[in-house]
């Protein structure tokens, strides 16, 4: 099964303004991929994060070194007029494959009638307040799966808040979610994001 995480995010020089997130200076592709071989996870999607000013070109170099692994999500204001004008000199960066916005707000599921729109499943172990397999979100995991369907809903784990392993990151929608069918899961962990975005990789 191809497994690919739908958000990470790497940075340098700079300890992270979210006191969720793992409070150390450098977290860098070397890092992620190390830990991406021992959870079993094959790519990953990097969103640029603001607490490191220098955080798109570090995204940029580590997509130009591993292309069959890691790529780029990028973000701007939505209620900026001039943002307008970011958006081409943005896709046209290295590894830049689309932009991802957050819409956590309660009307998210009816966005779902939009087509055009797709979630990511991302940081659920962070929502839960038990010990894994997280059994109090998985009725969440499941409206929004309802909402959405397996090819327009994208599993990762925003790992470095996560409270648990890259590996129960993985398991605990590989194995954990019964009602979740062997197609379910090839396209939720990851297939469903690589054809959303054309991220052609091997295997």
């Amino acid at each position: 099964m191809l497994i690919v995480d739908a958000q990470i995010h790497i940075w340098r020089n700079n300890k992270p303004t979210n006191p969720n997130h793992r409070q150390v200076t450098d977290y860098t592709s070397d890092d992620v991929l190390r830990e991406m071989d021992a959870g079993g996870v094959n790519a990953a999607l990097i969103h640029p994060p603001g607490w490191d000013p220098n955080s798109n070109a570090l995204s940029v170099e580590a997509a130009k070194r591993h292309p069959n692994r890691l790529a780029i999500l990028g973000n701007f204001p939505l209620d900026k007029p001039e943002s307008r004008t970011l958006i081409d000199g943005m896709k046209g960066r290295p590894g830049m494959l689309g932009f991802r916005f957050a819409l956590i707000q309660p009307q998210l599921v009816a966005a779902a009638k939009f087509p055009n729109v797709a979630l990511k499943a991302t940081g659920a172990p962070s929502y839960s307040s038990e010990a894994y397999p997280y059994r109090d979100i998985h009725g969440h995991i499941r409206q929004l799966y309802d909402a959405f369907g397996p090819a327009r809903m994208f599993w990762g784990t925003d790992i470095t808040r996560m409270p648990c392993s890259w590996r129960q990151c993985v398991t605990m929608f590989t194995e954990e979610l019964p009602w979740l069918s062997a197609w379910d899961k090839e396209l939720i962990m990851g297939r469903a994001v690589c054809d959303w975005l054309g991220w052609n990789l091997p295997g």
